[in-house]
């Protein structure tokens, strides 16, 4: 082969190897670049600060700015994040729990169920925790026929949180051993509040055992909570009933002087009053009327 055509060969492979150079080259800008681009939006998006002030604001008890943030970093796309979402679900879930948005709470944990593995989360733990959400969802409706046993059942899987409600339940279905068995459960373990106590003291009124409704009602009396007038109300009505008017009387005129429009205070105070301070003179007698 002679020499000029070995060089034409030579070159030949030059410009073959510089285009493919050329080639590569660009190939690589129009893959390669955007990749890279897509991975680092996907390594370092916005959603860990979204979620560390939806957490910020959850604990504030800002639950309804926290869900906004909540959703915000869960519609961010991140590669290797699917258990903080998981996480990021079961937060916003309890902040509709708190706003007593239930059913939102439930397709919230749906969402866990439904879209993420189970080595991500506690499935059975996430599976009560849905059951909860939907019962309550149902319970805030009044279905509380239905809704009364798997209350019950709950409270016996560890939920004592939730023997008020059943309580409740019980209560509103006219039950009053149920009512007390899962009011017993509660106040065992959180204690008494007011409107615990106005229930125990109207359920032993009604069975006019008087004496047990005050021991519940002057126990509780401490406060200003939105049951504080009922069960003022209750003590005098219960002290009228034991007898004892001197003490009906000087509550009722407490009772009336701290909510004097209130118009049960006024008849009851009326009514005490004519008991402790009774006319001697018979009124609108028929001697009265012959006197002249």
């Amino acid at each position: 082969m002679s020499t000029d055509r070995r060089r034409k060969r030579r070159r030949r492979r030059k410009r073959i190897n510089r285009q493919a150079q050329i080639i590569f080259r660009s190939m690589f800008v129009i893959i390669l670049v955007p990749a890279i681009i897509i991975s680092a939006l996907h390594l370092f998006s916005k959603k860990n600060k979204y979620r560390e002030t939806g957490l910020k604001l959850y604990n504030e008890g800002q639950y309804e700015e926290a869900i906004t943030y909540f959703d915000k970093s869960l519609d961010c796309k991140q590669w290797f994040t699917k258990k903080m979402d998981v996480d990021s679900l079961m937060y916003k879930a309890d902040a509709h729990i708190h706003l007593a948005e239930y059913y939102k709470a439930y397709e919230a944990y749906d969402t866990i169920l439904t879209k993420y593995k189970k080595r991500y989360y506690d499935k059975d733990k996430v599976n009560e925790l849905s059951v909860i959400a939907i019962t309550l969802d149902s319970y805030s409706n009044g279905n509380y026929k239905d809704e009364a046993p798997v209350f019950a059942k709950l409270v016996d899987y560890g939920y004592v949180e939730l023997s008020l409600y059943a309580g409740h339940c019980y209560e509103m279905l006219g039950d009053d051993n149920n009512m007390l068995k899962y009011y017993d459960i509660y106040t065992g373990a959180f204690g008494f509040n007011q409107h615990l106590a106005n229930r125990y003291a109207t359920l032993y009124m009604f069975r006019e055992d008087y004496n047990k409704a005050l021991s519940y009602i002057e126990s509780n009396l401490d406060g200003n909570g939105d049951e504080q007038k009922d069960l003022l109300y209750n003590q005098i009505l219960c002290y009228t009933k034991l007898g004892d008017y001197d003490r009906a009387l000087s509550l009722a005129e407490s009772f009336i002087n701290i909510y004097p429009d209130d118009k049960r205070g006024k008849d009851i105070y009326e009514f005490v009053y004519t008991r402790v301070n009774v006319n001697p003179h018979v009124v609108h007698d028929i001697y009265d009327l012959n006197d002249n």
